[in-house]
């Protein structure tokens, strides 16, 4: 691809207290061939009167409130780039971001990925990463199969090609409304090739409103994440039953993380649990299975596992809360290692 034009939309909801900061860093690139389209998604704060203070200089769609999914397709609607980067309001991009992606986008590439450092409300770099899994897309596609996604970079942390956007936007807004990071990384999997940069190329903010703040465990967060995932489910058995592929059985029930999720729903607040033929000895035993047959465990860990689902048919409610808050902890320590800095780009096509 000679001499891309790279558009940055920002999509911004009531975000108007970062949001300069994520216009800004679009509009600081290094890169020469750039457009920068804000979408605001019916916001009520100050946002649109810092949206029409930058003049000419962005691009400005106005609409009503309608999701993340909305704003995605409205803004990809009003670009004209070859590679579109997404940016999240509350995110930043660093200045040669643009240009690093330019960079690598060959034919046949459809997303490129970049890890971002974590930064405080403030701005403040936390000093680690958000990490993700450099897996070949082959690799990738044959996991989404057997129900289990592999860390993604979130949506700030990606750019894709005009080409695959056309062929995979508009997204169903209803169904999309949130994770418009889950369906262009299902939807990319079955499409072309990925290419994976290690250096961090943006900042994640974490704060009050975003999901990585929230450390404790909360049985309504939970379970709109449940009802999330029965969304991508349903994407990825579409898109699998196109393309001729087979998808497991149950889904859903052979990531022992989604297992952990319905046995606490089931066990905490039994009649409010959304799948009502679920019992608790038919979780635990599901559990154990799909706990041996993990691709990317360690023994220990299948192990680990292992011994929770046996344990989880007689653990009282009260432990049960305390594992999630447990769980909730330990996801955040391990989602984030230190930053590599090397900056070596690993097609995996």
């Amino acid at each position: 691809m000679d001499d891309p034009t790279v558009s940055i939309v920002v999509n911004n909801y009531n975000y108007g207290r970062f949001l300069r900061a994520a216009i800004d860093s679009a509009l600081a690139q290094t890169y020469p061939r750039v457009e920068v389209i804000v979408v605001d998604d019916g916001s009520t704060d100050e946002s649109r009167s810092i949206v029409a203070g930058y003049g000419k200089r962005v691009v400005p769609v106005l609409k009503e409130n309608g999701g993340q999914g909305s704003a995605a397709n409205a803004g990809f609607a009003a670009s004209r780039g070859d590679i579109v980067i997404f940016l999240d309001s509350d995110d930043t991009l660093t200045p040669e971001a643009a240009e690093r992606v330019a960079e690598v986008f060959k034919p046949g590439v459809v997303r490129v990925q970049y890890p971002l450092t974590m930064m405080d409300a403030d701005g403040r770099s936390l000093g680690v990463q958000t990490p993700i899994a450099a897996l070949p897309r082959e690799r990738i596609l044959e996991l989404l199969l057997r129900g289990i996604i592999v860390e993604r970079a979130p949506t700030s942390g990606n750019a894709f090609s005009r080409e695959f956007l056309e062929q995979s936007l508009p997204m169903p807004e209803a169904e999309w409304r949130r994770s418009v990071d889950a369906y262009l990384y299902i939807v990319a999997a079955f499409r072309g090739k990925l290419v994976t940069l290690s250096r961090p190329l943006g900042f994640y903010r974490t704060h009050s409103e975003n999901s990585l703040a929230a450390t404790r465990f909360d049985l309504t967060r939970l379970r709109d994440a449940l009802r999330g995932v029965e969304v991508q489910m349903r994407l990825v058995r579409r898109l699998a039953g196109e393309h001729g592929l087979a998808v497991r059985k149950d889904w859903m029930l052979w990531n022992p993380s989604y297992v952990v999720d319905h046995l606490a729903s089931l066990k905490l607040e039994p009649g409010q649990h959304p799948y009502p033929g679920e019992k608790v000895p038919g979780l635990a035993l599901q559990g154990i299975r799909a706990s041996l047959a993990h691709p990317l465990f360690t023994l220990r860990k299948r192990i680990f596992y292992a011994a929770f689902f046996a344990a989880a048919p007689v653990l009282p409610g009260s432990a049960v809360r305390r594992m999630m808050n447990a769980k909730r902890k330990v996801t955040l320590e391990r989602r984030f290692s230190r930053l590599l800095g090397t900056g070596r780009a690993v097609t995996t096509a």
